[in-house]
């Protein structure tokens, strides 16, 4: 991966070089256990990025400035990296400054980035440009949001500031949840399922993946979600591939409810497909031989269910409530109210190891039947924010493979399951800023 290093060096850098006098001359001796970059109505300090940088980088020097100014009312000069070194440098990108080497060399792996001192520079870096975005926003958040170290006349940086942190993977949506960056998501088209192997067992519904094939779920089309008895389902289970998905296996027909979402549990290895009816049945599935386990019930009955094995707990929803509970369903941890508002109709459930993700989609009384909704929660029950999906079709369930995230959504008998991957299609780091301090966006 290409190491973007984000040589924050007047910012960070200024931390080495005490900030500069109240007229802008001469940085001030260190004092105490933090640098100063600022202080006093100007700065020699600088933000430098690269050269050849792409509009994301440029985008993301320009709100640094404008972050700066917002904070501080001191407005920083830029300059790419072809000018003369000043000495004092807030380094951003991938720079041609030493400073940026030095900094990168102790990265752990292709998903870090690092706010660090190097010589009279302040310099983060980061693996690509889309970490070295998420890096702007904790320098942001950690430094530039705090009274302590920026407010008018006065930046500094203290030492526990400076850092080197792994993502542990790519950035991906998880990061960007209940942050102020900027960021758009998307969806492109993935595949389709294919169609049930039983017929008229053929309405789409849950779906779930174990990170190597994506199970589905479909349902008795005849069938109004009432009951159990006589409401039959099926599981197909699709190896994913570089072309698609790829049908290996299904179940046989079983009574399995609505069959309207399902969760892949990794303590026991089974699929659990939750029946949606007053009984509170949740059907477990053997991915391996796709047969039926057995049926364990679970009050009050849900309606939606996900796991993950960072969490090692379940979270399902059932009407208005959120329940979270072991990984056996034997225990329950905490029962939460919805607090999102949302008008869309409810649909499954899907997460990653910080947050839990559920599709709604729209009904006829909201007056928007163009888009689906997808409601961000975490582990806790606390309500983070809402997305919006822009596809007509009617959302179904959602789920993860790796760092990726996926909607399924309504087909037909003909093609089973609409699959989507949700993207982010464009982000940089942006801090809410006056008037003022946005137009410097574009000086």
């Amino acid at each position: 991966m290409k190491k973007i290093a984000l040589l924050l060096t007047a910012l960070l850098g200024l931390l080495l070089l005490p900030a500069c006098t109240k007229t802008g001359g001469e940085p001030e001796e260190e004092s105490g256990d933090f640098f100063p970059l600022i202080s006093g109505s100007s700065s020699s300090y600088r933000i430098v990025y690269p050269a050849d940088a792409g509009e994301q980088v440029k985008k993301d020097a320009a709100s640094l400035r404008a972050a700066i100014f917002k904070a501080t009312g001191v407005k920083l000069a830029l300059a790419d990296d072809a000018s003369t070194p000043s000495g004092h440098e807030i380094i951003v990108g991938a720079t041609t400054r030493p400073g940026t080497a030095s900094a990168l060399a102790g990265f752990p792996d292709d998903y870090a980035f690092c706010i660090s001192k190097v010589g009279e520079d302040v310099v983060i870096a980061a693996s690509d440009e889309r970490i070295l975005s998420y890096a702007l926003y904790d320098f942001d958040k950690n430094v530039l949001s705090q009274k302590s170290r920026a407010k008018a006349g006065m930046l500094r940086i203290e030492a526990g500031d400076f850092k080197l942190r792994s993502l542990g993977g790519p950035l991906t949506l998880k990061h960007l949840m209940g942050t102020r960056m900027y960021y758009k998501t998307g969806v492109r088209e993935f595949a389709t399922s294919g169609p049930s192997p039983e017929s008229g067992v053929t309405s789409t519904q849950g779906a779930v993946s174990d990170g190597e094939y994506m199970y589905f779920a479909f349902r008795d089309y005849a069938d109004n979600g009432a009951g159990d008895t006589g409401v039959w389902s099926v599981i197909v289970k699709d190896r994913i591939t570089a072309n698609g998905l790829e049908r290996v296996a299904a179940t046989e027909k079983f009574v399995g409810g609505h069959a309207n979402s399902m969760a892949y549990c990794d303590t026991d290895g089974l699929l659990y497909l939750v029946a949606a009816n007053n009984s509170g049945g949740v059907v477990r599935v053997d991915p391996k031989t796709m047969t039926v386990v057995d049926t364990k019930y679970y009050m009050p009955a849900p309606t939606a269910i996900t796991f993950n094995k960072a969490q090692g707990r379940f979270l399902m929803r059932s009407g208005s409530t959120l329940v979270i509970a072991d990984a056996s369903l034997s225990n329950t941890f905490a029962t939460v109210k919805r607090t999102d508002g949302s008008q869309y109709v409810t649909q499954g459930v899907g997460s990653d190891d910080m947050y839990c993700y559920f599709p709604m989609s729209p009904s006829s009384t909201n007056g928007t039947e163009n888009n689906n909704q997808l409601l961000v929660y975490d582990w806790e029950g606390k309500f983070i924010q809402t997305l919006t999906v822009d596809l007509p079709y009617e959302s179904e369930d959602m789920f993860t493979v790796g760092s990726r995230y996926f909607i399924n959504f309504a087909g037909s008998k003909a093609v089973g399951h609409r699959v989507y991957e949700l993207v982010i299609t464009d982000y940089f780091y942006r801090t809410k800023l006056s008037v003022a301090g946005a137009a410097l966006l574009d000086e």
